[in-house]
């Protein structure tokens, strides 16, 4: 005989149902999960039928989000970069991001940027007159991976 089906609220997220072997179960369960003991609202013995009603309405409503495939969804793929925007709550969907950073890249194409670094110049003390090497800021080209400009 299969575990019973429980309908369990919680506050702050949409209606759970589990399987579980007793209630007390799930509630020990959730306590360990949850910072607040006082969160779960109430745990309810659902039937089964009441169960596939609940799912069947789901799909009808088209709440149900689509199940992830790793043909579809391969890592690395913009398909999957997609996906995971629609899963991950509070990303912005489309390209605005990237194409704002690739604007913002384009504009400091055309000027040099002052690094930390710093290289060796020689150059003849006014006083004794001797040679000497003193360390200069070095100004560096911006790199363009796409354009493989390389540094100066």
């Amino acid at each position: 005989m299969t575990d019973p089906y429980y309908a369990v609220r919680v506050a702050g997220l949409p209606l759970m149902i589990i399987q579980a072997s007793s209630a007390a179960e799930i509630k020990t369960n959730l306590r360990r999960i949850l910072k607040k003991a006082d969160d779960i609202q109430s745990i309810d013995r659902m039937p089964q039928s009441q169960v596939r009603a609940v799912f069947r309405d789901a799909i009808k409503s088209g709440e149900v989000p689509e199940a992830y495939s790793p043909q579809k969804h391969e890592w690395g793929t913009d398909d999957s970069t997609e996906y995971a925007k629609e899963v991950t709550p509070g990303e912005r969907k489309g390209k605005k991001k990237i194409k704002e950073f690739r604007e913002w890249r384009a504009s400091l194409k055309e000027h040099e940027v002052q690094s930390a670094d710093k290289k060796p110049e020689i150059y003849l003390d006014p006083r004794t007159g001797k040679r000497k090497v003193r360390m200069v800021p070095a100004s560096r080209k911006v790199v363009d991976k796409d354009a493989e400009e390389k540094y100066e």
